[in-house]
């Protein structure tokens, strides 16, 4: 079971790297992800920073993690939109001005971060 953790100061720079910046980190890519109008759908785009980095390991990997905030439980994270929204509310993640609230999730081998946003128009994840 992964659980999303409230991001800490430390971890601000790396809910947006690109450039010079995700090089030097390691940041892999996004993704982006939306409940459509209604809240209810799940639609998400990858976008690589740096494809040679994406392993098998890696891919199986965060697919495991969305697929268990999608699917642990009556209320989890990522089912829908309000689901999303109650998550951030009873455990609020790392403020990111009007960005949304920062989380991440560690494992032995990658740091995921995810900016959340339970509003229309601004779901966003990144793993890194």
């Amino acid at each position: 079971m992964y659980r999303l953790m409230p991001a800490k100061d430390e971890n601000i720079l790396f809910f947006r790297l690109d450039g010079e910046a995700a090089k030097r980190y390691g940041a892999i890519g996004y993704f982006r992800a939306d409940f459509g109008k209604k809240g209810n759908s799940y639609n998400s785009l990858w976008f690589d920073n740096q494809n040679f980095l994406k392993t098998h390991f890696f891919i199986e990997e965060l697919k495991e993690i969305i697929d268990a905030l999608r699917s642990s439980g009556p209320n989890a994270p990522f089912a829908n939109r309000r689901n999303l929204e109650m998550f951030c509310t009873m455990s609020p993640g790392k403020s990111l001005t009007t960005r949304g609230n920062g989380y991440y999730i560690r494992t032995d081998n990658y740091s995921y971060c995810f900016r959340c946003y339970p509003r229309s128009g601004g779901d966003e994840g990144s793993a890194r």
